[in-house]
């Protein structure tokens, strides 16, 4: 015997209207991303980074934002050494501060590169 079309005919539609509503909130979002984008004087270059991994289980630190960093989370172990990825600065990936000193702690790091930001928005 054959399930009636029309009770999968209205779960069909009832799924595509989900669908249809949660790409229209994706591109509301999008599209105020966009509008931020345009209207803010400045955009966020630059961003901290570690090519270490864990000690223990070799697996990628994970980003914790809001100032906290990298942080492996079943181990609690922090990398040892972060760098810049400057292409908005037109200048690579910085591995080291103006002084030489390799940057060893997220604080030191997330400095600089906050330092890179204000003096980049100074120069316009």
């Amino acid at each position: 015997m054959e399930t009636p079309i029309r009770s999968n005919s209205k779960k069909l539609k009832k799924h595509n209207n989900l669908i249809a509503q949660s790409l229209t909130y994706q591109e509301e979002l999008f599209n105020t991303i966009l509008e931020l984008q345009g209207k803010g004087d400045s955009v966020m270059l630059g961003r901290v980074n570690t090519r270490q991994k864990c000690p223990v289980c070799n697996q990628k630190f994970t980003f914790l934002p809001f100032e906290r960093g990298f942080i492996c989370l079943e181990h609690k172990t922090i990398p040892t050494r972060y760098y810049i990825s400057a292409k908005g600065f037109k200048c690579g990936l910085l591995y080291s501060d103006p002084q030489g000193k390799p940057f060893d702690s997220f604080l030191r790091v997330k400095r600089q590169l906050e330092i890179m930001r204000s003096d980049h928005e100074n120069r316009k």
